[in-house]
C-alpha cells in the first residue's frame, strides 16, 4: 500500500468504523532485529502496512501478511489487537505503518 493511497483509504475506513474524522494518524517506522519477534499492542488502534514486508510475517486478530506463506490466498494490510511481527532473516529489517488512533470522547 502506498502512503498516498493509505491516507485516503484510512479516512474512508475510519468513516466506516464510525470514527468519522475523530482520529489521529501517525507514521510508524519499526526496526526489527535479525531473527527477532516483536509485539505491538494495538487494542484500540489500527495499523496499516505501507509497502511490502518481504522477509517478515505479520499477524494479528484481523489477519496475516506473509509473502512466503503459500497457503495464504489473501494478505492483510490492516491490523489490530496484538500484532506479532517476525523477522525471518539474519539481518535487520524495517517496516513502515500508518497508525490510526481513534480519539476517546
Amino acid at each position: 500500500m502506498h502512503p498516498e493511497f493509505a491516507i485516503t483509504y484510512i479516512k474512508r475506513r475510519m468513516q466506516e468504523l464510525g470514527h468519522g474524522d475523530n482520529y489521529l494518524l501517525k507514521y510508524r517506522h519499526l526496526v526489527i532485529p535479525p531473527a527477532e519477534t516483536i509485539e505491538v499492542d494495538a487494542d484500540n488502534d489500527y495499523y496499516y502496512l505501507i509497502g511490502h514486508a518481504l522477509n517478515a510475517s505479520i499477524s494479528s486478530a484481523t489477519g496475516v501478511y506473509d509473502l512466503a506463506d503459500r497457503a495464504l490466498n489473501e494478505l492483510q494490510h490492516e491490523h489490530q489487537g496484538r500484532i506479532t511481527i517476525v523477522n525471518k532473516t539474519k539481518r535487520q529489517i524495517a517496516l513502515r505503518f500508518m497508525q490510526a488512533i481513534p480519539k476517546q470522547d
